[in-house]
């Protein structure tokens, strides 16, 4: 099933790109079946010149056509432009973690916010200064940070994701 749509996806795509068919917005061009003649016996002038009118209006569509292609192709590219910049930001922007902490038996849970390139990290129900350790799970807080006896170690028990974290703020 999915073979024969994506078969006349490609049909029409094929019949578009030679200008046998349209979507919606400019004029279909006839023709006959299969590449017989229309049954008119009568040729008057009229006709004629009806003919030669069609030409430059061919040559217009044709135009068009070829104009909405380049207008296409602008906009997918600043569509992919776009959706590139959106990942870029996503990947660089810092995600916030629920840390479940512990120090004398005590256990605490945290929205922490690792800040951009671990400048400006916080913990989103506390004044200190956090500095978090991942690969000792330890995690510093400071009531200064130039001064490191104002700091209390506390042993990190798991560092949920993103998806935590959004649960436990709302």
């Amino acid at each position: 099933m999915l073979s024969f749509a994506l078969n006349t996806v490609i049909y029409y795509r094929e019949l578009h790109q030679k200008g046998q068919i349209c979507f919606m917005s400019t004029n279909t061009k006839k023709q006959s079946l299969l590449g017989k003649a229309p049954r008119s016996t009568k040729t008057t002038k009229n006709k004629q010149n009806r003919s030669t009118a069609t030409k430059p209006n061919n040559i217009k569509q044709s135009a068009n056509t070829s104009a909405n292609n380049k207008a296409a192709q602008k906009s997918k590219s600043s569509l992919l432009t776009t959706l590139g910049l959106l990942l870029f930001i996503i990947i660089i922007i810092p995600k916030p973690t629920l840390l479940s902490y512990h120090k004398l038996g005590m256990v605490s849970n945290s929205i922490y916010w690792p800040g951009v390139f671990g400048y400006g990290a916080t913990l989103l129900d506390s004044n200190l200064q956090p500095q978090l350790d991942s690969k000792r799970k330890a995690l510093y807080l400071c009531t200064d940070t130039v001064n490191s006896k104002s700091c209390q170690k506390y042993k990190v028990i798991a560092d949920n994701g993103i998806i935590a974290a959004i649960k436990a703020y709302f």
